[in-house]
């Protein structure tokens, strides 16, 4: 249940790996005194795979097809905040559920707080590709920024990747619910 002053719907964040879902996610979450939601954890725990293993095996669209089950599951459950997968918008059902069913707050970090977040790629698969992650995040980045900002209700941007600023501006983007999608290009 929420206790503070905000809409009954999920809290969900979306954003490219490394731009601080989960940290902000469970933050908000204890703010909001709600339940917190990772969409990868809950597909992991289904699975008793980690993510690496699920895609090496059955590769990444029998993953996303795991994603939109679980985001399908949670969304049908009482308001929560929702950590998403860098990729999760960018299936059209899912994108439709998390609309329909929570405020969408993209967070857009810049391409060198994503590289320091993420360190070395381990354990993401789609860094893994022989590629400097570098460039390899700003081609994700590229692809996914239409569909993040298809999917956002609120697009929060933060030039020092600052948590408690992040968190603040997400808290407070959550209490003014939903609005039009945001424009794929941040202003200025």
């Amino acid at each position: 249940m929420v206790t503070n002053a905000g809409p009954q719907r999920h809290l969900v964040l979306i954003g490219m790996m490394g731009a601080g879902k989960s940290t902000i996610g469970q933050l908000a979450a204890n703010n909001l005194g709600m339940d917190f939601n990772d969409i990868d954890d809950m597909i992991v725990r289904r699975e008793r795979q980690s993510i690496p293993d699920i895609i090496g095996e059955r590769g990444e669209q029998s993953f996303r097809m795991l994603e939109r089950d679980m985001v399908a599951l949670v969304t049908d459950r009482e308001p929560s905040v929702i950590s998403c997968g860098g990729g999760t918008p960018m299936d059209p059902v899912s994108r439709h559920l998390l609309r329909t069913n929570g405020v969408v707050v993209w967070l857009d970090v810049s391409l060198d707080q994503l590289v320091a977040r993420v360190g070395d790629g381990a354990n993401r698969p789609l860094l893994q590709s022989g590629a400097p992650i570098a460039e390899t995040l700003d081609g994700l980045l590229t692809k996914r920024r239409p569909m993040y900002g298809a999917a956002a209700h609120h697009r929060i941007a933060s030039p020092d990747g600052s948590i408690a600023h992040m968190l603040a501006d997400v808290l407070q983007a959550y209490r003014l619910g939903p609005t039009p999608p945001t424009s794929a290009s941040p202003p200025a």
